[in-house]
């Protein structure tokens, strides 16, 4: 099991370890936030965190649509 992935999907996220996840760079990830496309919070202060949950929606929209998750 991937060690980033929990059951619960209730997990909140660093925008690092979501580009890792994706395969793509952090700008990326921040340009999919500002965007509206990933749900993010910042619950601790300046980090912004996404939940894995959201995360995961994202990706299978994406394969759903044909766009690939880094686009």
């Amino acid at each position: 099991m991937d060690p980033l992935h929990h059951p619960s999907d209730q997990r909140l996220i660093e925008v690092h370890e979501v580009a890792y996840l994706m395969k793509c760079s952090q700008e990326t990830v921040r340009r999919l936030i500002r965007s509206g496309e990933l749900p993010a919070s910042r619950p601790f202060g300046r980090s912004l965190r996404v939940k894995r949950q959201d995360l995961d929606a994202l990706i299978e929209a994406r394969r759903v649509n044909g766009t690939p998750p880094s686009a």
